[in-house]
């Protein structure tokens, strides 16, 4: 799981729109490698609405932030579902915060990291999901 609070944090400092590149870069700071050719993917698949011009804001910074996270554990299109239900950033913003925190409290009931911890994380998110993507 990445470091969300901080990840957070740091939108409020994003001024206006980034390019492509600015997104890639921004992501990097905070652990997700993310290609241009990826991001124009998830747009194409329906997973990031597609920017205004060539500008992304804040929402599709988030947004990738939330499908990397969420890759290994759900399917593009069920990700992109639930993302598509909180069309501004900050409803995204406290959807995320909620999925984190639900995520961390998982992971202190499977104290052991191991496969235990894995499993009850994704129990947890699906039943999360499953209350955004009906």
């Amino acid at each position: 799981m990445g470091d969300f609070s901080g990840f957070a944090e740091g939108l409020r400092f994003i001024a206006g729109e980034l390019s492509l590149s600015g997104v890639s870069a921004y992501l990097a700071r905070h652990g997700r490698e993310l290609n241009k050719t990826t991001i124009q993917n998830y747009v194409r698949q329906g997973a990031l609405p597609p920017p205004d011009g060539r500008r992304y804001g804040k929402r599709h910074v988030l947004a990738l932030f939330l499908i990397e996270e969420l890759k290994e554990t759900f399917s593009l299109s069920e990700t992109g579902a639930v993302l598509r239900k909180f069309p501004g950033c900050d409803e995204l913003l406290i959807f995320a915060g909620e999925y984190f925190k639900l995520r961390a409290e998982a992971e202190k009931t499977a104290a052991d990291g191991g496969p235990a911890a894995a499993a009850a994380m994704a129990v947890a998110g699906r039943g999360f999901f499953r209350k955004f993507n009906a």
